[in-house]
């Protein structure tokens, strides 16, 4: 694409517009893996960023992101928090809680870049003694924790106090649901 047009000025198809929109988070075992996996925006407006998180000795985990929008401080933030929950040793809770996943560090990288350009809080993010994620919000009246088990899947327990309503969903639909809901209501 020419320097000087723009994504806007630029036309793309129904689908190309959603693939250049995105936030895209790749996230491997090895640099091999990740050249592979990797997606790269297709103009230079893109921002790379790259964490290299080692997880144990002989593990690497790498994560790298393109995106037009700016990287807010909560994103970094929340990067380093899942590098220090990957060093997480067997037994971190004084019992036999399991290291976190390497697996539900990228399902909640992942999850966390596609909210990159939209106002939001940053979450609470903590370890599940059986090797997962869960990343929580608990503010105007509202809880939402969603839980990435150590082989990635995902569960959602939403409660809204004030309306007195509450649910719990596991799979992708309950995913987006979480996602309306911090986009919408805990900004």
């Amino acid at each position: 694409m020419p320097s000087s047009a723009s994504a806007e000025e630029t036309e793309f198809s129904l689908s190309e517009a959603a693939i250049h929109s995105r936030h895209w988070l790749s996230a491997t075992t090895s640099p091999d893996e990740l050249s592979r996996e990797r997606i790269v925006m297709p103009y230079e407006k893109s921002i790379p960023l790259r964490w290299a998180v080692i997880q144990r000795p002989g593990l690497d985990l790498w994560v790298e992101i393109h995106t037009i929008a700016p990287v807010p401080q909560w994103f970094t933030d929340a990067a380093s928090s899942v590098t220090n929950l990957l060093r997480l040793p067997f037994g971190w809770d004084s019992y036999s809680a399991k290291p976190i996943d390497p697996r539900s560090a990228k399902a909640a990288l992942d999850f966390l870049a596609s909210l990159i350009g939209k106002q939001v809080q940053a979450p609470q993010i903590v370890p599940t003694v059986s090797g997962g994620i869960q990343l929580e919000w608990h503010q105007n009246g509202i809880d939402l924790e969603i839980e990435i088990s150590a082989s990635g899947s995902e569960k959602v327990y939403f409660e809204d106090r004030q309306a007195q309503t509450d649910w719990e969903e596991e799979g992708p639909l309950a995913m987006v649901k979480a996602e309306q809901i911090i986009s919408s209501r805990l900004r």
